[in-house]
């Protein structure tokens, strides 16, 4: 296209050269004189500048064209790398996040379902219950011999060898009893009055348990615990990581610690005691006390925390956690959260984090759902009841060395 175009312009220049010198020869020629042939001359040559001007004009536009779209290429590539450049920029730098931690996994949001038993508690019904089934594993007394039947009569006249074995072997299982190789029959004076000192001191221990119990009950229905994990989703570690979560109203600040209330007394029951055994101390352990120090678990060396412990501050709830490093594939969990609660509902919780090397915090939102099942009955009379509340896989709540 430009090589047509210079051929074209070469053209019409030596067509109007060549009309010049035509002219001037026709002129001359004729007889016009020199200064028609001159005029003549002249308005070629001024259509030949004008066409020239053109050529040049329309030269100089193409040429500005070219360098304007070689300009606008130019920009467009720039542009492009740039925004590589600031997307290999944001792949290099932290990207750390907020989630729930879910049975193991991360999630921005969370469902707790939690129970509440609304009845009421009679305590003195229980206690007048305890008392009963704990006094029931006394021996029970005989029935009052009667009278010998005709045939029972007869039997010892026909069988007086027998009559008198029964009365050896009485003997033998009286001094089987004195010796107590042998528990039979009924509980002398001094084992009951002792027994029943014992079934007092549980019962009083039953009382100031029942009261534990509601106080522990009214605290535990306010309450929600759970654990946050922390992700860096960005390709290098973050480095002197600060958490900030803030919970907002009607949440508040919890006990450190989530409540927790031992297994309710065991029960005594009666059993004589061998002189040969191992006195019976009045104590056992119970299903409570064995199930908290099995959580305790194995004694470790303290290790550096990589997560440190929260920290609660007032204004609805802020809660603060610092982070040494967070890597890239490796999450982190908080400790559990244990916070105040009243009302169920859907909550938004706003987060922030700053890091070392983030020159602004990274923010995010989770979302917390609480939902509460409500019990209502009766009053509960039993202490097996509230045994099932506190230790759903407890025992049958008897004291097995009595």
């Amino acid at each position: 296209m430009r090589k047509l175009g210079i051929v074209t312009w070469s053209v019409l220049w030596l067509a109007s050269v060549g009309g010049v010198g035509a002219a001037i020869v026709l002129a001359l020629t004729h007889g016009e004189g020199i200064v028609v042939a001159l005029t003549l001359a002249s308005s070629i040559i001024a259509a030949l500048a004008a066409s020239a001007g053109t050529f040049i004009t329309w030269r100089g536009n193409k040429e500005a064209t070219r360098q304007q779209q070689q300009m606008a290429s130019d920009v467009r590539r720039l542009a492009e790398l740039t925004e590589n450049s600031i997307e290999e920029a944001r792949a290099l730098k932290p990207n750390p996040v907020v989630v729930f931690d879910v049975k193991g996994s991360g999630s921005s949001g969370a469902v707790l379902a939690r129970k509440r038993v609304d009845r009421d508690v009679d305590v003195e019904r229980i206690i007048a219950l305890e008392r009963e089934r704990a006094l029931a594993t006394l021996p029970k007394e005989p029935k009052p011999k009667t009278k010998p039947t005709d045939a029972a009569a007869g039997m010892a006249g026909v069988a007086p060898a027998f009559a008198k074995l029964l009365e050896q072997a009485e003997a033998y299982d009286a001094l089987a009893r004195s010796l107590g190789l042998a528990p039979s029959g009924p509980a002398t004076a001094e084992e009951k009055a002792e027994f029943e000192a014992r079934v007092k001191t549980y019962l009083t221990r039953v009382r100031q348990w029942l009261r534990d119990y509601q106080e522990w009950h009214r605290e535990i229905h306010e309450l929600v615990s759970f654990k946050l994990r922390f992700e860096n989703n960005g390709r290098v570690p973050a480095n002197d990581v600060r958490v900030e979560v803030h919970f907002p109203d009607p949440f508040d600040e919890g006990p450190e610690d989530y409540p927790v209330i031992d297994s309710p007394p065991a029960r005594p029951k009666f059993a004589r005691k061998s002189r040969f055994g191992i006195p019976d101390l009045g104590f056992s352990p119970s299903l409570g006390a064995l199930s908290a120090l099995d959580r305790v678990g194995p004694i470790r060396m303290p290790q550096p925390r990589n997560v440190s412990r929260p920290r609660y501050r007032r204004g609805s709830v802020f809660v603060d956690i610092e982070i040494t490093k967070l890597i890239h594939g490796v999450y982190e969990e908080s400790d559990m959260l244990t916070l105040r609660l009243p009302q169920d509902g859907t909550y938004r919780i706003p987060w922030q984090i700053h890091a070392a090397n983030l020159a602004e915090p990274t923010r995010g939102e989770i979302e917390f759902q609480l939902a509460t099942e409500v019990e209502t009955g009766g009053p509960i009379v039993d202490l097996d009841v509230l045994r099932q509340i506190v230790e759903p896989e407890g025992d049958s709540g008897e004291d097995p060395e009595g």
